[in-house]
């Protein structure tokens, strides 16, 4: 086995010989993409590689397939994790194809609105319907998220016309702090909430996360934790990290998830993952 570009932590396993790595997941924002949401030339070249050596590269992303294709041809992947673990595609032929859907229903939120309405009515809130971003204010994020996103939002005067959609996940832009004291109500209400950034709070389906969708891709595939290895940046991340037997963490990942991981020298803006990769399997790009 090469030398890689690790910071190895005691209480974690030996990396794995090469040839056990059959599977690489990764978030997207903060880990494969830049600061400028690029995918670097060098990564995708690594990507391409390890593919042609059967190694399935996903990338696991809070984005939905329509955000995510915004920056990335989608059919490079034989699957994609979206909207932090809801959907997961599979490429058929050179489409693909939704095999998992953990999408909520209207009822399943009448409580988040009721909830909304008395605890952070001044919060602004966005609802994914399917590939569509619906929000009932506008405001600086409006523009902002656009630009971040590659989607595009409409303004309803009340989320109660969306009761006869399917709802992707909901997100919660405000000030971190305050966003705290929300996710500590919202769990303690039975719901999954998770900071996908520091300023980013989501709401999804309690049945999805972005590990439990790769662990459905492993039953497809018959293969095992031992089998894979996972990156990632942020909170959202830590399902998918905690599905694989090798989880690593960015260099520019959250602090509070440093301690916990073993991380790449590199950040995003480096092309951290590309560069791991490389050593770790020798790769000549």
């Amino acid at each position: 086995m090469s030398s890689t570009q690790l910071t190895q932590l005691p209480q974690l396993p030996q990396l794995p010989e090469t040839s056990a790595i059959k599977l690489i997941a990764s978030d997207v924002d903060g880990t494969l993409l830049n600061d400028n949401f690029v995918f670097g030339e060098q990564t995708l070249r690594v990507i391409t590689a390890l593919q042609a050596h059967h190694i399935h590269f996903i990338p696991a992303t809070g984005r939905t397939y329509s955000a995510l294709s915004s920056v990335v041809d989608c059919t490079l992947f034989p699957y994609v994790i979206c909207a932090n673990g809801v959907h997961l595609y599979k490429r058929e032929q050179q489409d693909m194809q939704l095999v998992w859907d953990k999408s909520f229903q209207w009822s399943d939120l009448a409580l988040f609105f009721s909830l909304r309405e008395t605890y952070f009515p001044t919060m602004h809130v966005h609802v994914y319907v399917q590939e569509e971003l619906v929000t009932d204010r506008d405001g600086p994020f409006v523009s902002e998220y656009e630009r971040r996103s590659g989607l595009k939002f409409r303004i309803v005067s009340s989320f109660e016309e969306l009761k006869q959609k399917e709802i992707t996940k909901i997100m919660i832009i405000h000030p971190h702090d305050e966003l705290k004291d929300v996710q500590t109500l919202l769990i303690d209400k039975g719901f999954n909430a998770i900071f996908s950034d520091v300023h980013f709070l989501e709401v999804i389906n309690s049945e999805s996360s972005k590990g439990r969708a790769l662990r459905h891709v492993f039953e497809l595939e018959n293969l095992e934790p031992k089998n894979a290895m996972a990156f990632g940046d942020s909170f959202n991340d830590v399902s998918l990290l905690k599905a694989v037997a090798f989880p690593l963490v960015m260099k520019n990942a959250s602090a509070d998830l440093l301690p916990e991981y073993s991380r790449t020298e590199y950040t995003n803006n480096e092309d951290g993952v590309a560069r791991f990769l490389i050593d770790y399997f020798a790769i000549v790009v």
